[in-house]
């Protein structure tokens, strides 16, 4: 995905974003009380994940990226192979196992604009948004 993304989480959209699906929050979740901001690689993030009983879903948070696998290297966070040898190890569990995955709610995120040498706002237009993440 990308290195740099923002989020203006609201608990009241992202219940309706769910609603009419087999998908609720928790009690505990309802009644969180959000922060919006920027996140980038090796930092915490807002994330849904599956409650321990699996019948609901929770905020968490979370790093965004991989650790670097080289020392002094970036945190992982665009692999899109997933027949790389990086998923292919050990890794591999990560994609393959529910308990890892989760929804990250997003309002824009970044990609790098290699011609113009910065980074490329992208927003989605919806009062919410989520990718999969691992």
């Amino acid at each position: 995905m990308c290195n740099l993304y923002h989020h203006s989480p609201s608990v009241a959209e992202m219940a309706s974003f769910f609603e009419g699906s087999l998908f609720k929050f928790s009690v505990k979740s309802r009644a969180a009380n959000l922060e919006s901001g920027y996140v980038g690689a090796d930092q915490d993030g807002l994330v849904l994940v599956n409650s321990a009983n699996k019948s609901e879903l929770e905020f968490s948070i979370k790093r965004w990226g991989f650790p670097a696998v080289r020392e002094k290297a970036k945190p992982i966070t665009n692999i899109r192979n997933l027949n790389s040898s990086w998923w292919t190890g050990i890794n591999g569990d990560y994609v393959r196992q529910a308990e890892y995955r989760c929804l990250v709610p997003f309002n824009r995120f970044t990609e790098w604009d290699a011609a113009n040498k910065r980074n490329a706002w992208f927003e989605i237009d919806a009062p919410q948004s989520f990718f999969a993440g691992i």
